[in-house]
């Protein structure tokens, strides 16, 4: 597992540059109390991504710096999860039985903690069994940061490039809750995120003050006085001229957090579904638009796929760059119970529609 993990990192960290992600919660309060979230996926790489299904009892290890064994667990929950590069642990975003869910996405700059000769071994985690550790053992935000205080998160270098790939994770719970976890100067910080948005670089702290330069941004059409005479805006979204529309990580914070704001409340599941997929429209990149100098197939990155989980009701839905179709999995329709089977599910669905003769 060790010699295929190290292939993970060795490919993550030749595209670290070019990769992005988003991630954001509706709104409980004005959305009748669902807890639905939605993150798209964006790599240079092909991820050849799976869904994964772990159970209750499943055993995991990590291990420290020297080869060692390090935390060791066994499963209270089971969870789905999504993979890359056919490792089945390498999970980036998952929901577990009990409502929480994980999302890790890419921050330049990140530096994690250091392992020392007097760490205990039972309180270490590696940074790619970080994701597992968390959505097996724990139900709610709080049982994670308590948990999280007393451990030692590190990553395992790139021998190739020396780096590590370098991650923040956003997590929700089924009661609408929303944290981040960043490590910073080689200490990890757990934020309370109450935008319930995470994109890339920067760290969410300068995301948030950022929000202050568009505080002026409105859903409603506007109309003004020049020189005394009224002018009124060209059409419907001209309230909200200025929102940044490129694919930068600040930007992308940006406009998913005010047109979540400016979006109208739903009562459904399947109308919060479908709000939730309309705004990761918004930040989808077709392959070509972003790009940097250069061929080959780290030139570029695309969205690979999304997902739209809901914490309450215990579904993931998900969808593909080939295939605007969306696909379930009902965690209420899955047997966790240690030693059940299971086929894992390409993610990359092939083009299909459906005629409507």
């Amino acid at each position: 597992m060790r010699k295929f993990a190290l292939v993970f990192l060795l490919l993550l960290a030749f595209i670290s540059a070019s990769l992005g992600c988003t991630e954001f919660l509706l709104s409980p309060e004005k959305n009748n109390g669902l807890v639905i979230s939605g993150r798209s996926m964006e790599f240079s790489y092909p991820l050849n991504s799976k869904v994964v299904f772990f159970n209750r009892g499943d055993s995991f290890s990590s291990h420290m710096p020297d080869g060692s064994e390090a935390a060791s667990w066994e499963n209270k929950y089971g969870f789905v999860g999504l993979n890359a590069f056919d490792i089945p642990t390498a999970i980036s975003d998952g929901l577990n039985e009990m409502g929480l869910s994980l999302s890790a996405l890419w921050l330049p700059g990140t530096e994690y903690e250091e392992v020392s000769p007097e760490s205990d071994p039972t309180k270490v985690i590696e940074l790619f069994d970080l994701p597992s550790w968390i959505l097996g053992n724990f139900d709610t935000l709080e049982s994670v940061r308590e948990a999280l205080e007393s451990m030692t998160i590190w990553g395992e270098e790139n021998e190739l490039l020396g780096e590590v790939p370098p991650l923040h994770l956003s997590l929700h719970d089924k009661f609408g809750g929303s944290m981040v976890v960043e490590f910073i100067d080689g200490e990890m910080k757990i934020y309370d995120n109450p935008n319930a948005v995470l994109t890339n670089a920067p760290e969410l702290s300068w995301h948030l003050e950022n929000l202050r330069n568009y505080v002026n941004l409105s859903p409603y059409m506007k109309e003004g006085e020049i020189n005394g005479i009224t002018y009124k805006g060209m059409g419907f979204g001209s309230g909200y001229v200025g929102i940044p529309g490129d694919g930068t990580p600040p930007s992308r914070f940006v406009r998913i957090a005010l047109l979540r704001e400016f979006s109208n409340p739903v009562e459904t599941e399947e109308e919060a579904v479908m709000l939730a997929l309309h705004l990761l429209n918004t930040v989808d990149i077709p392959a070509g638009v972003s790009k940097r100098e250069g061929d080959g197939p780290a030139s570029f990155e695309n969205t690979q796929w999304v997902t739209i989980k809901d914490n309450k009701n215990l579904k993931l839905y998900f969808r593909s760059y080939d295939c605007s179709s969306l696909f379930l999995i009902d965690l209420n329709k899955v047997d966790f119970s240690n030693g059940s089977d299971h086929e894992s599910i390409i993610v990359d669905k092939e083009f299909s529609v459906i005629d409507a003769l």
